[in-house]
């Protein structure tokens, strides 16, 4: 992987949900054209002219394919954080959930840039790019660079700043986005009850590519596909057990690329 990569964020659980999440997209930043690319021609074979939602009921298809291609494709990474609401102590304060929100997406971002600074060819630089939800105003934006790389720089040895850029954008034009919400919004539905529909499709097509037969688990730190779920929220969540991802299509492993890296 080179040393500048890309982060696509966004969230799902913020209305009536037991559970929260962050999900985002990590890729090379010289590879976010061929990502917008090849979402873009799949949207088009398949008569897909809105943006990728999981949400959505329609283009079943178009999710699908883009699903399959983010399996297949090496350079192109998940990484989620959740937690369960009720247990959470960071939504029981004073607090407004908005505020909560933006400190979860916080710390998933600081704990998996220092994960892939230590990787081999590191350390990197991370643009992140996050959807655009709510009241969101330039001034708040700032805000939240600045706390997002102070945080940064406390985590690393190094106490440089690994955060080169910090946007929220409108989803709908943004892919890397859109595939985040996909990922994560299958993950919400399985734990919080299966999906039905066309739903259940897409849903079925995430679990098969990892080698399970749903979405009701948690994850050990892993490139390819990352669910953790934070301590705070493990007793409260018995029915969420640990499993391995067992990639269906072994050339999407990132791992390989970084080991390469590791022996040049």
């Amino acid at each position: 992987m080179p040393r500048k990569m890309a982060i696509f964020c966004d969230e799902t659980g913020t209305h009536n949900c037991a559970y929260f999440g962050w999900g985002s997209i990590w890729c090379p930043l010289d590879r976010v054209d061929a990502l917008e690319r090849a979402v873009d021609r799949i949207c088009r074979a398949e008569g897909c002219r809105r943006e990728l939602k999981w949400s959505m009921s329609h283009a079943l298809a178009a999710r699908q394919r883009a699903l399959r291609w983010f399996f297949e494709t090496p350079w192109v990474c998940f990484q989620s954080l959740w937690v369960k609401k009720s247990k959470m102590r960071i939504f029981r304060g004073r607090s407004s959930a908005a505020l909560a929100y933006r400190k979860l997406l916080c710390t998933m971002l600081t704990t998996c840039m220092e994960r892939f600074d230590a990787l081999p060819g590191g350390p990197r630089d991370f643009e992140v790019v996050v959807d655009q939800v709510g009241e969101t105003t330039r001034t708040l934006t700032r805000r939240e660079f600045r706390i997002l790389t102070a945080a940064a720089k406390k985590r690393g040895e190094t106490r440089r700043n690994p955060v080169a850029d910090f946007r929220r954008v409108d989803s709908r034009s943004t892919r890397g986005i859109q595939l985040a919400d996909l990922l994560a919004g299958a993950i919400r539905a399985g734990w919080e009850g299966r999906p039905g529909g066309a739903k259940r499709k897409v849903y079925r097509t995430v679990a098969r590519h990892l080698g399970w037969k749903d979405l009701r688990a948690t994850t050990a730190p892993n490139l390819k596909f990352n669910i953790w779920l934070h301590w705070d929220s493990i007793d409260a969540s018995p029915h969420l057990k640990t499993r391995r991802p067992k990639l269906r299509v072994g050339r999407g492993d990132p791992q390989r690329l970084f080991d390469r890296l590791g022996r040049a």
